[in-house]
């Protein structure tokens, strides 16, 4: 390529990153992004009124079209967004990279040919990003990176203030094109070997697709800091958007997500778990179908664990449909009501990106195949944005003002993203290794949280956490000091549920546990040694310090063919809760897990649990699933079925203030016997808003930006003293008083 100076300016400034030496400073657990950044969505368009989320930022999604670009920016700002740019950083088209039809830096176009960087299979497939596409996944070369820097370059200099690169993916199945097989003889110095060939060398085409995905996004985000500060702007922000550790694995997708953490101009992520990944069909208890609230429960623990203490920043996404146009709205609602319940059990996040692509949404048609097709209906858009707008209340919550009613918690299921590596091998490394013993936990009402193996070395990571499970069948452990970590936790009262006997292939590649003084069968050998026990050790219960190991030989892949596999666990959990002996720590199965935080509630019925019964919910509601908002005595959710409440009885009687609302409620103000605020939303969509009010009210007032009255619908409940105003969103904004005398009643 022209560029080599730049390539080999990008390769010494990676070089001085990995040779820094960065430290393991005390962070805390979770780093916010900025205050006026709480919400934000992603589109590809231009303003228009039936897609003002009203969000605090909009992303808008980078385009070779430069004018357009700067068009669909300039028309987002204008409406007060805060503006970001997101691309993807490991795909390529036929129309521009891959033919050469693109410039750098420099303004120069490459004229070369680039398909020996697309991914391909064994067979030479060429892997597609959709079916019909000339969207390829990429090889993420210096070449491939020079591309995506020009995207960066641009996104500064359209005056965008954040950058996020999104899907570092590499196949699992892929590695056989002509540029990955050029990477591999420089990062080796050795030739290329078919993955299939060895367990060795699938292990190292999967840390070599980790890699190239590292070094790339680490120098463009090294180099888009860099362009930023030259162009005046100190704070410019670059971010990874990426699915979770858990849909990776189970995809059969490679991605270094977990090492961007070591990355310092790194800012954060957006964790993108939506019904389209939540969905997928995975065995448990002989069964073999979709799981969505239990699967995103454990897809967003992943991605909330993986950040926790790495001073990173972390949106969860909320999607209401998904990828595949084939499904119906009701489809949609209930798998979107699903995810968001189960995002919301994770308490220590409060930012979002409410939804991608809101033109889909708000403007598509489905299922897309059918002569039936519609578009969405006026309560599910409705719905939408009264989701919206709540989550951009929760980071207002105060911190520790939640409590559980679930199962036994405190429980973690460890997994490694060697996992990510070994799927899809020929060597079989089955996804339920890891999804049926975290299935058995969270269908009996345990909300037990995913574990990255690999951020266990951090201090005091693990104090959270009384009871671990682990198993290194379909995962190895890469490091020998994972093991010293789990040794000091378990010596210190932590009580590890280990599985497995079988010894597999990856046991027996080159490894840590095998090589120069060690002579372990396998890493499990060298744990059990390192705890003071026999290498070959039989099942059973045994002390280690102050914690303890039980040791179960069964297959959790192999559990999962059974119709009672999950009751092993089980008593294995209680086996270690009476060990440990706390009268605050208890073994409790329930078939549901309810969240209470602030003034909300959010509560998930399990199907396949330890009864059928429905749970009866008592006390004073709003139902927020419900676009009427209507006000309820109590709540009653069947098996599989969730629910997201306004818990009213937190509410303080006395504090006039807006609950609820299917707009974004802006500049509220209480003046003496007046309350005041600002009401906007996409047009199209009928709001209902809730009021806390002191009195009854006679005499409101709505009014358009010019001064045109605009008129509403109004509902006083007496005994909840709550105003409802029920009027058309119009994408403007909407001035709303209201006046009491002095014995509380509105005038």
């Amino acid at each position: 390529m022209r560029n080599a100076s730049f390539l080999f300016s990008l390769l010494w400034i990676f070089f001085f990153i990995q040779c820094e030496n960065k430290g393991d400073n005390l962070i805390p657990e979770f780093v916010a992004p900025p205050d006026a950044e709480k919400t934000c969505f992603q589109t590809g368009a231009q303003w228009d009124p039936g897609i003002d989320l009203q969000t605090d930022v909009a992303i808008v999604y980078f385009k070779l079209d430069s004018i357009g670009m700067q068009r669909a920016l300039d028309s987002w700002r204008e409406r007060g967004y805060a503006l970001h740019v997101m691309a993807a950083v490991g795909r390529g088209a036929e129309s521009d990279y891959v033919s050469g039809k693109w410039r750098d830096i420099d303004g120069e176009i490459d004229r070369e040919d680039h398909s020996d960087d697309i991914q391909r299979t064994a067979d030479g497939e060429k892997l597609r990003h959709g079916s019909a596409s000339t969207l390829y996944y990429m090889v993420p070369t210096l070449e491939h990176t020079a591309f995506v820097q020009r995207m960066a370059m641009e996104t500064i200099d359209f005056g965008a203030r954040a950058l996020h690169l999104e899907e570092p993916e590499y196949w699992a199945n892929a590695g056989y094109s002509e540029a990955f097989k050029k990477e591999w003889r420089q990062r080796y110095q050795t030739p290329w070997q078919d993955p299939r060939t060895s367990p060795d060398a699938w292990i190292k085409a999967a840390q070599l697709k980790a890699y190239l995905y590292y070094r790339s996004v680490d120098l463009l985000f090294k180099y888009a800091k860099e362009y930023a500060r030259e162009k005046g702007i100190e704070n410019f922000r670059c971010y990874v958007p990426t699915h979770s550790p858990v849909n990776y694995t189970q995809w059969g997708i490679v991605s270094p997500e977990v090492q961007y953490n070591s990355l310092p101009e790194c800012d954060g992520y957006i964790g993108q778990v939506w019904t389209g990944t939540a969905r997928s069909p995975v065995r448990y208890n002989g069964v073999r179908r979709e799981r969505t609230f239990e699967n995103a429960f454990l897809e967003y623990s992943s991605l909330k664990n993986m950040v926790r203490q790495s001073g990173k920043s972390l949106w969860f996404l909320a999607d209401p449909i998904e990828d595949n146009p084939e499904y119906d709205w009701e489809d949609y609602r209930d798998n979107y009501q699903k995810t968001l319940v189960a995002s919301l059990m994770h308490h220590e996040i409060s930012h979002y990106e409410v939804m991608p692509w809101p033109h889909r949404v708000f403007h598509g048609k489905y299922p897309s195949n059918s002569k039936t097709s519609q578009r969405i209906s006026g309560k599910y858009s409705a719905e939408l944005m009264i989701v919206s707008n709540l989550l951009g209340m929760l980071a207002d919550t105060p911190a520790g003002s939640y409590y559980w009613n679930s199962g036994t918690r405190q429980i973690g299921i460890v997994l490694s993203e060697a996992m990510m590596y070994q799927r899809g091998s020929p060597w079989q490394s089955d996804i339920e290794s890891f999804h049926q013993p975290a299935f058995s936990l969270i269908k009996a009402g345990m909300p037990a949280e995913v574990i990255p193996l690999e951020r266990c070395i951090h201090p005091d990571y693990l104090s959270n956490h009384r009871i671990l499970v682990l198993s290194y069948e379909g995962q190895k452990p890469l490091r020998s000091d994972y093991h010293e970590c789990l040794k000091k936790w378990v010596e210190s009262g932590g009580v590890l549920i280990f599985y497995g006997n079988q010894i597999d292939a990856f046991d027996s590649m080159t490894a840590w546990w095998n090589a120069g003084r060690q002579s372990y069968r396998s890493p499990a050998a060298h744990l059990f040694a390192l705890l003071g026990l026999k290498e070959t050790l039989q099942p059973g219960f045994y002390t280690c310090g102050d914690g303890a190991l039980i040791y179960d030989a069964a297959s959790p892949a192999e559990l999962s063919y059974s119709s009672t596999g999950s009751l092993n666990l089980r008593e294995h959990i209680r086996q270690a809760v009476q060990f440990i002996a706390d009268e605050k720590y208890q073994y409790q199965c329930q078939n549901y897990i309810l969240l209470h935080r602030g003034h909300l509630i959010a509560a998930a019925v399990m199907d396949e649990s330890i009864t059928d019964h429905a749970l009866e919910i008592p006390g004073q509601f709003v139902d927020i699933f419900n676009s009427e908002l209507p006000i309820i005595g109590k709540k009653v959710l069947r098996p599989g079925e969730q629910a997201l409440l306004l818990d009213l009885k937190k509410i303080s009687s006395h504090e006039p203030k807006v609950l609820l609302s299917a707009s974004r409620i802006r500049e509220q103000k209480v003046q003496g016997r007046n309350i005041s605020f600002v009401s906007r939303g996409p047009i199209g969509i009928t709001c209902h808003t809730l009021i806390k009010l002191p009195g009854m009210p006679p005499h409101i007032e709505l009014k358009s930006k010019n001064g045109k009255r605009i008129e509403a619908d109004i509902k006083w409940h007496i005994d909840d003293q709550i105003l409802r105003l029920v009027y058309p969103n119009t994408a403007e904004d909407i001035f709303i008083q209201l006046f009491w005398n002095k014995s509380g009643q509105l005038s």
